[in-house]
């Protein structure tokens, strides 16, 4: 704990608004300009490290020229009473922790349009850092608050990392939100690290679920990181759309080249995922559907045909698929009802009759959606 001063140079310190290993940041007030701000005091026993000490200069000074609605502002940074700290803007608002926390106990998601909202305006302020050579390094719900009026405000860049200076390769960051990368080394940290945090925020957001099994351990959390494949969107919500789960899955890749590159296009895609017409989304989760029955069908029919059959009809279910999700509101017009109508045959014992075996009914099915598919083509 830092036995804190009343006040640092301009500043009177009032109470304590959060702390941690390196760092702990108070409401305070600007007496020569009577205005609140938060003051980040840094750890004594990092003042003494002469590289930090350089680091923190040019990292304060990077942060300080940033200039965007969406990133908190550093007024100064200096030292006093033996103290390096950084004045910034005080946000007033509810951090996304606390927002998630909510959400989670009233059993009830945010809306998919307020998790647009959310995305891009993390996007656009992490593009404009990274557009000016700073890594965030420690992307969290904490870091991220939420004003009155729906404006985000990316805080506490603390741990942000000068792309042109370099890093003494320490591991930072929380281990929830670390990526594969950065878990190795800060020396690794890129543009797609900060991407990769936010991109398990989101699927919290989406889920109330981390996209790990849960662990106690942080370094547990850490090997999830680096080697566990997460867990897909679609299985805790299955109501979402495959879109939207593609689009938050590509941003937990495990290796940067794979994920997005800039957040501009994870938003992107992510909303036109979301907003996408209900015709589209309903044909998304149908060819869904339509997926599962050819597998099953491929299953029935290897039981006793040639064994080249399953995973040749298993292809054409999973082309049909992709295949789907590149039609138009025209073509779906035109191919919805027929698929709606033999997914309720297939689905109504009643209906389907005994005469037509379930693997026929899905052969059915994906034979007449080929042959739209062809003349539409």
């Amino acid at each position: 704990m830092i036995d804190a001063p009343k006040q640092l140079d301009e500043y009177e310190l009032g109470d304590l608004l959060g702390s941690g290993g390196m760092a702990q940041v108070y409401h305070a007030t600007d007496l020569r300009l009577q205005r609140p701000a938060a003051v980040k005091l840094i750890n004594p026993a990092l003042r003494n490290t002469e590289s930090y000490r350089n680091r923190f200069e040019h990292e304060a000074r990077a942060v300080a020229q940033l200039n965007h609605p969406n990133i908190v502002q550093v007024y100064r940074y200096g030292e006093a009473d033996d103290l390096l700290y950084m004045a910034m803007q005080f946000v007033e608002g509810q951090h996304l922790g606390d927002l998630l926390a909510e959400q989670v106990k009233s059993e009830n998601y945010l809306s998919l349009d307020d998790v647009v909202s959310i995305v891009e305006q993390v996007c656009a302020a992490l593009d404009y850092a990274h557009q000016h050579g700073v890594f965030h390094r420690d992307i969290k719900p904490s870091n991220i608050i939420q004003t009155p009026d729906g404006r985000i405000v990316l805080v506490d860049f603390g741990l942000a990392l000068l792309s042109e200076v370099g890093t003494l390769g320490e591991a930072l960051g929380t281990p929830t939100y670390l990526a594969p990368e950065q878990a190795m080394s800060s020396q690794n940290v890129v543009a797609q690290s900060d991407l990769y945090a936010l991109g398990v925020i989101v699927f919290q957001l989406l889920t109330h679920r981390l996209p790990f099994p849960a662990v106690e351990e942080p370094l547990d959390m850490v090997l999830h990181h680096l080697e566990t494949e997460p867990y897909l969107v679609r299985r805790f919500r299955p109501n979402l759309t495959p879109s939207i789960e593609q689009a938050v899955n590509k941003l937990l890749a495990k290796r940067p080249q794979d994920r997005y590159a800039s957040g501009a296009d994870f938003a992107n895609a992510f909303s036109a995922a979301v907003h996408a017409s209900p015709l589209v989304r309903h044909l998304e989760l149908a060819a869904v559907n339509i997926r599962a029955d050819a597998q099953m069908a491929a299953t029935q029919l290897g039981q006793f045909t040639d064994s080249k059959v399953r995973p040749a009809l298993t292809e054409v279910g999973s082309k049909l698929r992709e295949g789907l999700f590149q039609f138009d509101d025209v073509m779906v017009q035109k191919i919805v009802p027929t698929v709606q109508a033999h997914l309720t045959r297939l689905r109504d014992p009643a209906q389907r009759g005994d005469v037509l075996p379930y693997w026929l009914g899905g052969l059915v099915v994906i034979l007449l959606l080929l042959l739209a598919w062809a003349v539409l083509a």
